[in-house]
Order: structure tokens, then sequence, then C-alpha cells
């Protein structure tokens, strides 16, 4: 029989991975990335990589696979911040 504590940790995993996927979308279609700033991104980013450590030590898949697509969305969202930034240095066409 399942156990309380594991069915909880799938419920936190699951919502801890599709938590971002809104704000990505928002920002893919709006191209609006001015509220989101890089210290944030840079401290999720940061949290995500030590909670990956700590997970590939335990026996549990779904945290192995959670923060695997956590990461996925994090990076995806600093790579919209940097496409989409407006103080983005664009070259001059030749």
């Amino acid at each position: 029989m399942i156990e309380t504590y594991l069915i909880c940790g799938y419920i936190g995993s699951t919502l801890f991975t599709v938590n971002l996927m809104p704000q990505l979308y928002k920002m893919y279609k709006t191209k609006k990335v001015q509220d989101i700033s890089y210290g944030w991104q840079l401290s999720y980013f940061g949290a995500t990589t030590f909670s990956m450590i700590f997970a590939f030590h335990t026996p549990y898949p779904h945290l192995k696979i959670g923060l695997t697509v956590e990461m996925l969305n994090i990076l995806a969202m600093m790579y919209l911040k940097r496409m989409y930034s407006p103080t983005r240095e664009v070259l001059p066409k030749e």
C-alpha cells in the first residue's frame, strides 16, 4: 500500500513541475518579460540545482522527473527573458 507521504510527494512534485508553465506561455505569447527579474531566475535556478543534487541521491523517481522538468522550465524562462528583453542589443543588418 502506498503511504500518504509518497502521495503528497507525487502531488507536490507535479504541482512544482507545472507551476511555471502558465508564466512561460504568457511570456511567449505577449513577449513581455520586464517584470521577471534576473535575480529571481538565478535564485530559482540555484534552488532547483541544489534540489536536483539531493533528488539524485534518493530513491524517489518523482523528485528526479519533476525537478528535471522544472530545470527545463526555468532555462526556457531565462532564454525567453534574454530573447524578448527590450535592452537586448540588435546587430545592424549588413
